[in-house]
């Protein structure tokens, strides 16, 4: 009523009417808004150095809490996320490199941490899952390709249970690398420090984006790009559900 009200008003007084023009958007940082606490990854803090360097000032390490290059040969890593289990939390990073990706090139192979920091203010502390050779464990479930830009993207812990959700299909040679992307749900056995592939959750050109919503009713959210474009869907299982290759039982558009 009010949009039809105020139509017919501008249409009556159209001499005193005038439409107003799109503005563009601009993306305003307000000072103080929000501030760099400190760098998780590598020994040293590269942004100080890369200060030092453009003040022709001698090059000093401010030393990282976790010291994961010295302790872990993780020297960066592409993008992350974390999730709670138990007293916990885990962390899952992207495709990773090593302190020497000429001598040690681990393919883009995606690891994992954990924390139990209560004050990140303090300094955040990682513990990355190892192998028996002192290197990362990495996220790398039998059958399923995990290469360049394949990653694990959100994760939850169901009575102790951990799962992932991981990105595979990627092909890094390709004009649209994520073009036939798919995401797999996979579980982690943490005892044993092992992985287990479970269901496909979405297909090819369909990739989960969120992480479940609670652990009483999981819940994904995913986008799937099609002939009319993206489209988002909901999907909901039971929890026995979780690692089976099943019809999903209830799936929805949200957009």
């Amino acid at each position: 009523m009010f949009v039809s009200m105020s139509l017919r008003a501008c249409l009556t007084a159209i001499g005193l009417c005038v439409v107003a023009a799109a503005q563009p958007t601009t993306l305003t940082y307000n000072p103080g808004s929000s501030v760099k606490l400190e760098q998780v990854i590598g020994d040293c803090d590269y942004q100080a150095q890369a200060s030092e360097i453009v003040a022709g000032q001698t090059v000093t390490c401010a030393p990282t809490t976790s010291q994961t290059t010295s302790r872990f040969d993780v020297a960066g890593n592409g993008q992350g996320g974390a999730f709670e289990a138990g007293n916990k939390m885990i962390f899952f990073f992207g495709d990773t490199i090593s302190s020497d990706p000429a001598t040690l090139n681990y393919g883009g192979a995606d690891p994992i941490a954990w924390s139990t920091t209560t004050d990140p203010e303090a300094g955040l502390l990682f513990q990355f899952y190892t192998q028996a050779n002192g290197k990362p464990l990495f996220v790398k479930p039998p059958g399923i390709a995990m290469g360049g830009d394949d990653i694990p993207n959100s994760g939850i812990d169901l009575n102790g249970q951990i799962y992932f959700i991981v990105n595979t299909g990627s092909d890094t040679t390709a004009t649209n690398p994520q073009a036939s992307d798919y995401s797999v749900l996979v579980g982690f056995n943490e005892a044993a420090q092992t992985f287990s592939g479970g269901r496909t959750i979405s297909p090819a050109g369909g990739v989960s984006s969120e992480p479940p919503c609670t652990p009483a009713e999981p819940a994904f959210v995913f986008s799937v790009r099609g002939p009319t474009g993206p489209r988002t869907f909901t999907c909901r299982w039971l929890r026995p559900a979780l690692s089976q290759q099943a019809p999903v039982p209830s799936t929805s558009p949200v957009s």
